[in-house]
């Protein structure tokens, strides 16, 4: 738009309402007479009625003005439908100049994060407690326990926990239900739209599973560096017996006191790091014992296991594949454990800065959000670091648990999704009744 011999031209934004639209409107100056001199100033002037937030930009009358227009909140559902956002602009009436305005696909990408990006945290959890959930189907069918990374990608769908959300919803009619349901926080804050559930869950799907292939690879490399260090001389006599063995609980409830009196004394984000750390020397020693196992079985026996049509397990194994499968399933349960407390870590490190941060005045931490998941943590891997083959009994509570961890994920898409500190607390719930299977 060119403007000429105006001092101020004001326009209304229609349907300027969404956080995501963004903008850049830019004055620039076409021509102006030689005695305008560079003291006077050209202003954009952006107005958002509803929350009287005022964004200016101010430039020599000679120079480009340029002002990014973005919403600093959202539209309230009770707004007037007829206030929208306005764009003022000032400038000297002696000069001639053009408006323009263009859509800004890097400020679009910043408001994303910015108004949900806090809900990818506990998506990824939903994505991996749903994921752990059915690995836990996997051992009651009687099937072998995959990598979580796969069961990601064969099994954690949108619709396995949206839909059901929805349905819920619909049927069960609670007040105190509905003023808790986080989304509805999202809707009085104006920035909720109603794909917004499923858009969110499909990033978090594809970040998940680049997650998920770091951690598992790094298990892996430290299983490999296991092996080549021990030469290959690691025994498989715990796998050769599905019996219960006795597992040696003397070391595990040192280590596991040692961390809960770090939790008290420090910071539960320390504690929680080195029971993952530990969890972690544990997987991939388990690991090392199955690049061993797998070295006894024949080579074509290798690539059928990790060909697709190797689903199902043969009827019959040989004492080798029994110990191997054995050995697999083992280490993928562990490094089940091992994902979920990397989880429990990712959400204590704001704990862990300002713990840090208080270092100067105490060394403890008062009012630890993380003292509590912690505890509950260092208690529940005292079976997993102590017994040889960490493995839940196939027991008929295996599939009640199963469920349970998927009941989970709905309940953390209702209550968790803006509440995020109340993820940790289904992490910690998730990890603790794994460690129970082992005892049941």
């Amino acid at each position: 738009m060119n403007v000429t011999g105006k001092s101020y031209v004001s326009m209304v934004l229609e349907g300027f309402t969404s956080v995501t639209t963004t903008y850049v409107a830019e004055l620039v100056h076409v021509m102006c007479p030689s005695d305008v001199t560079a003291k006077i100033n050209s202003t954009l002037r952006f107005e958002v009625p509803w929350k009287e937030e005022d964004t200016f930009s101010v430039a020599a009358v000679k120079d480009t003005n340029s002002l990014s227009l973005k919403l600093q909140s959202g539209r309230p559902p009770k707004a007037d439908n007829e206030s929208m956002p306005r764009l003022s602009v000032y400038m000297d009436p002696r000069c001639q100049y053009a408006v323009t305005l263009r859509y800004s696909h890097k400020e679009g990408y910043g408001q994303i994060f910015r108004f949900y990006g806090h809900t990818i945290p506990t998506l990824l959890s939903i994505i991996v407690v749903l994921a752990t959930s059915f690995q836990l189907k996997h051992l009651y069918a009687d099937k072998p326990l995959e990598d979580i990374s796969k069961l990601h990608d064969l099994y954690c769908k949108p619709y396995i926990v949206v839909p059901p959300i929805a349905l819920f919803r619909a049927i069960v009619k609670n007040e105190a239900l509905e003023s808790s349901y986080d989304f509805r926080i999202l809707s009085e804050q104006g920035v909720f739209f109603n794909f917004l559930p499923l858009v969110m869950f499909l990033l978090s799907y594809g970040l998940c599973a680049l997650l998920l292939w770091t951690m598992e690879n790094k298990t892996n490399n430290g299983g490999r560096l296991w092996k080549w260090w021990k030469k290959g001389e690691l025994s498989l006599d715990m796998f050769r017996t599905t019996k219960a063995q006795e597992s040696s609980r003397l070391w595990p409830i040192a280590v596991v006191g040692g961390t809960m009196a770090l939790a008290v004394g420090t910071c539960g984000a320390v504690a929680i790091i080195f029971i993952s750390v530990i969890v972690g020397f544990k997987a991939s020693g388990l690991k090392a014992r199955v690049l061993v196992a797998e070295s006894k079985l024949p080579e074509e026996k290798v690539k059928k296991e990790s060909t697709k049509e190797s689903k199902e397990p043969p009827k019959r194994l040989t004492p080798d594949e029994k110990v191997h499968r054995r050995a697999k399933d083992s280490f993928h349960f562990t490094t089940t454990v091992h994902i979920l407390l990397n989880f429990l870590v990712l959400f204590a490190v704001p704990t862990l800065i300002a713990w840090y941060e208080n270092l100067q005045f105490d060394f403890r931490l008062r009012n630890d959000p993380t003292l509590y998941p912690a505890l509950v943590a260092s208690v529940a891997v005292i079976d997993i670091l102590g017994n040889p083959v960490p493995l839940p009994k196939k027991s008929k509570l295996v599939k009640p648990v199963s469920w349970v961890l998927y009941f989970f994920t709905l309940l953390m898409v209702l209550y968790a999704i803006e509440s995020v500190y109340r993820c940790v607390y289904f992490l910690s719930a998730s990890i603790l009744l794994l460690s129970f299977l082992q005892l049941v």
